[in-house]
């Protein structure tokens, strides 16, 4: 799960495990939480099926941005439509490209995910052209591949994260909080995922990335460290950027990625030894919606058989 140069890293989209998880679920008295392990089994399966299966798929993309800090390379407002490609590479690799609006026509043309990278290639990456996109002076890179949190989940993520579950307040779901369990790298995340335990699914992902995080540990320092202030404003300075995602697009028994908003919070310490205090502001606000799905070289029949990622009868 790397993060683009210029872009927030990876990030979810899950599969329908179907009934055989609900009648699991129904073992349990209505009140109780089904067990974190078996949660996690069947998230890691449905991962397992993502991953690969390898979505290969275009959809329409409208970013807005609002920056409220003033003086720097971004305008106050931007309104940007791309179209959005998500696909594995020759290589394996996941890959993600935004493609100008302006070549939608020969996008509707398109039959396989190869004609979409070579016009792709051709146009160049609409994004590179707006630096505030990119993060700098406090403004947040827009969030890649928003349909990718379910890999926080998969058996690989699993042996670097730690969990835990509670009742969430959307009926028949529950919340799984994600963590780092040990060393976290700059491309890891502190959050949590609401779960329909109906059909397995992420129906909404919040996180911080691990600098955010880090900046947050830093102001609660700051605030609960005794003695006077830096002098420099900017050293008691921080940005937070909180991401979410709603999965509220449903298509061929998945849910989509609907909505991404990122929201750029900053927090100045002031005050004096003794009476210290934060003031926060909201820096910058962006909002990516997704909609017009299409799909290539893929049997939706077969490649998302939702009971690719059932248990088998009698297994838990």
């Amino acid at each position: 799960m790397e993060p683009g140069p210029t872009r927030l890293a990876t990030l979810a989209i899950a599969l329908s495990i179907g009934s055989a998880w609900s009648a699991a679920a129904g073992e349990a008295s209505e009140d109780a939480l089904p067990p974190l392990d078996r949660l996690l089994d069947r998230l890691a399966r449905v991962a397992e099926v993502y991953d690969g299966s390898a979505l290969r798929f275009t959809a329409e993309e409208v970013t807005k941005v609002k920056n409220y800090l003033g003086g720097t390379t971004t305008p106050p407002t931007m309104h940007l439509v791309n179209v959005y490609s998500y696909y594995r590479d020759e290589n394996g690799v996941l890959n993600d490209r935004r493609i100008r609006q302006s070549a939608a026509r020969s996008l509707v043309r398109a039959t396989s995910m190869e004609e979409i990278v070579r016009i792709a290639d051709a146009a160049g990456d609409p994004m590179s052209e707006h630096a505030g996109l990119k993060g700098d002076h406090g403004v947040p890179a827009f969030l890649s591949r928003p349909y990718s949190w379910i890999l926080l989940f998969s058996h690989t993520s699993q042996e670097r994260y730690e969990y835990s579950v509670e009742q969430a307040s959307r009926p028949d779901s529950v919340r799984i909080h994600f963590r780092p369990a040990r060393d976290a790298s700059a491309v890891d995340w502190y959050g949590s995922a609401v779960i329909d335990i109906g059909d397995m699914q992420v129906v909404r992902a919040e996180g911080l990335q691990h600098e955010d995080h880090a900046a947050q540990q830093a102001l609660l320092r700051m605030l609960e460290a005794p003695g006077d202030l830096p002098l420099s404003v900017e050293d008691r300075t921080f940005f937070v950027r909180r991401i979410s995602t709603d999965f509220g697009t449903e298509m061929h028994g998945l849910r989509l990625p609907s909505r991404v908003e990122i929201v750029v919070e900053r927090h100045r310490v002031v005050g004096l030894a003794g009476n210290k205090r934060q003031k926060t502001t909201t820096a910058a606000r962006i909002d990516q919606s997704y909609r017009n799905y299409r799909f290539y070289d893929i049997d939706l029949t077969t490649d998302f058989n939702p009971r690719r990622a059932a248990p088998e009868s009698g297994s838990p």
